[in-house]
């Protein structure tokens, strides 16, 4: 199971932007505008290995509702990681940049 209990939201809240392939995983890339429980995750990446319905790794942009934070953020199988702060009009170029970076290195 994913650590995040509540990716399939972003299913329901988004829009998908690309589905594409990386590596051997499927990804999703995805622009949501409304929050999903406390955060708002206005761009997240979604890593699928093959025939799998529960991702491996997501990747987001992630501002906290309560206090306005904005960091880059990831859920893998067993934990949530920060992986620094960031903007809140990063572009989704940017970050789709970023994920794949990231996802080079996790998966």
């Amino acid at each position: 199971m994913i650590s995040d209990p509540m990716w399939e939201d972003s299913f329901v809240k988004g829009q998908i932007i690309e589905d594409s392939t990386f590596n051997k995983y499927r990804t999703i890339l995805m622009q949501i505008n409304e929050p999903i429980g406390i955060f708002s995750y206005p761009y997240r990446m979604f890593f699928f290995k093959e025939n799998e319905i529960v991702p491996t790794l997501i990747l987001s942009l992630e501002i906290g509702m309560m206090f306005g934070t904005c960091a880059l953020g990831g859920h893998n199988i067993s934990e949530h990681i920060t992986y620094g702060n960031a903007d809140t009009n990063m572009t989704i170029e940017d970050f789709k940049k970023w994920a794949l970076s990231v996802a080079q290195s996790e998966l």
